[in-house]
């Protein structure tokens, strides 16, 4: 049932088993699994079912970073559904290597194995409507016959299962709007989390819209889903009953903040026909469409120190192929073509190109590529002075703006030369072109800094999972130190973060969080 929150009595008190803040991928999850188990839930989202500005700009900070990171209010849809409202829909499990503890990347090391979190990915699989769990090298070659073979001591190949719908307010919305259970209040912003006068438990959550109209959450269990910066946030500006903020005992709510770090890097020239790349294209296994990419294998990542990467390959093209392929698809709307005479006029002005790539194309049966885009995306390790901290400047509910303080570490820079290095030889080996490696990766400065970007939404680890206290915020289930009843669901709680897209991997750590809030609220 969605309630806009600006039609309620001002003052009331919201009661139910279970409170959720946030109404994104995490809060949808569990929110649907725990109502299914007939436990009473409500979510607080400050969006409505549709973008605002004003609420929008609620998400407005700023960034201390040496490297590209997007701008705070960006990357993160602060609406009904959350930030899939852009997902992509790459769905990628971490990988067994990522959960554990490496001696050259401190503070990792995940107080659970891959193992235990298999079954709770494949329910994630299902969730994602991505078709059956699969990212298995076998299964992929039935269909890549012609896949190379890459040496395992050094490369491994990466997979990702595609969603057609990756906008979960788009799948589950019809069904949460007609059902009694959840109640999602709409436009409602968790401004305070207030504990007891124990200090132990929580009593209740505070909510105010942007008209000023307020409530309280009151539950047996709360669970923060709000993303990593915004439940880091919440948490840092409920002072509690130390002033310190909720959960932060030992100074860690906030640290540890992870984006991912991207490198775009062009050139990658083909030395064969297309049909040699073709192990890169989507490809249907099953009920699951697939991705293929390139990583340093598990072994590599040992022996050489670095920490997980994966690089995915973007095809090129010429003006006229480009036009042409253009052509084809708008005909196939049965329309004139609109750009029709701009596309044969730019096949016209390069007709030595056109031949020669419609030839490949029709006779040959080839993709005619100029060149790779080179996509690598890294593991950002948890560093302690990566975080997200308050400021003095105001939002428009008069709660203190975040700012992140973000640096990639020596070690990506290592792992992206070192990596580069590998494809070029593994490339070269197998006749399929060289690998650019640009002069900044060679130089002794931080001008490398300048090709990094981070913040694609991919933002973890503010609230990380740690079994000491001194090392996290929250423990192997999600639930804040220090705390009976407060939990943290989502990317925020995890200790490391891969190479792979967040989403799977956080809604499997939602899904045995759900199983665990069972069992205590039965």
């Amino acid at each position: 049932m969605l309630i806009d929150f600006r039609q309620v009595d001002d003052g009331i008190a919201i009661e139910s088993d279970c409170c959720i803040v946030g109404g994104g991928p995490a809060g949808i999850a569990l929110a649907r699994d725990l109502a299914a188990a007939g436990i009473d839930v409500c979510i607080a989202e400050s969006g409505g079912k549709d973008p605002s500005p004003a609420t929008q700009d609620l998400y407005r900070g700023s960034v201390n970073s040496p490297a590209k990171l997007v701008p705070l209010h960006r990357h993160r849809l602060r609406y009904f559904g959350g930030s899939s409202g852009h997902w992509g829909g790459m769905c990628q499990p971490l990988d067994p290597i990522d959960f554990e503890t490496r001696a050259w990347i401190p503070l990792s090391g995940w107080p659970l194995s891959y193992s235990e979190l298999l079954p709770y990915y494949r329910r994630a699989q299902d969730f994602c409507r991505a078709g059956s769990f699969g990212y298995s090298e076998p299964a992929w070659r039935q269909t890549a016959t012609d896949a190379p073979v890459l040496r395992p001591d050094t490369m491994a190949f990466r997979f990702w299962q595609l969603t057609d719908r990756p906008q979960f307010a788009a799948i589950y919305g019809a069904e949460l709007e007609r059902d009694d259970n959840p109640r999602i209040f709409l436009h409602a912003n968790a401004v305070e989390i207030v504990a007891t006068p124990s200090g132990d438990r929580i009593k209740e959550i505070r909510l105010r819209a942007l008209d000023g109209r307020e409530a309280v959450l009151r539950a047996d269990v709360f669970v923060i889903a709000c993303g990593a910066l915004e439940s880091a946030r919440l948490l840092l500006m409920s002072p509690g009953i130390d002033n310190r903020g909720i959960g932060n005992a030992h100074d860690m709510v906030g640290r540890c903040f992870m984006a991912h770090t991207r490198f775009w890097i062009d050139g990658f020239a083909p030395k064969q026909s297309g049909a040699a790349y073709r192990f890169l294209n989507e490809r249907q296994i099953g009920d699951a469409r697939v991705l293929a990419g390139l990583g340093p294998s598990a072994a590599a990542q040992r022996r050489h120190k670095l920490v997980n990467a994966s690089l995915r390959f973007t095809p090129s093209y010429s003006d006229a192929y480009r036009a042409f392929m253009r052509i084809g698809r708008e005909s196939d709307s049965h329309a004139w073509p609109p750009h029709l005479l701009d596309d044969l006029m730019t096949m016209v002005a390069d007709f030595d190109d056109s031949l020669r790539d419609l030839y490949a194309h029709l006779i040959d049966g080839e993709e005619p590529i100029e060149s790779f885009s080179l996509l690598f995306l890294l593991d950002d390790p948890p560093i302690s002075d990566n975080r997200a901290r308050l400021t003095s400047e105001r939002d428009a509910l008069g709660m203190p703006k975040l700012a992140v303080d973000w640096r990639p570490p020596a070690v990506v820079k290592d792992t992206l030369r070192r990596f580069i290095g590998m494809v070029d030889a593994e490339t070269r080996r197998l006749g399929l072109g060289t690998a650019p490696s640009p002069d900044w990766l060679h130089q002794d400065d931080d001008s490398w800094l300048a090709a990094a970007t981070g913040g694609i939404g991919h933002h973890m680890g503010t609230l990380r999972m740690a079994d000491d206290p001194r090392d996290g915020v929250t423990d192997r289930y999600g639930r804040v130190h220090g705390f009976t009843n407060l939990y943290a669901a989502g990317a925020a709680i995890f200790p490391t973060g891969g190479c792979a897209n967040p989403t799977l991997t956080l809604i499997a750590l939602t899904f045995r969080l759900a199983d665990r809030l069972k069992s205590e609220l039965r």
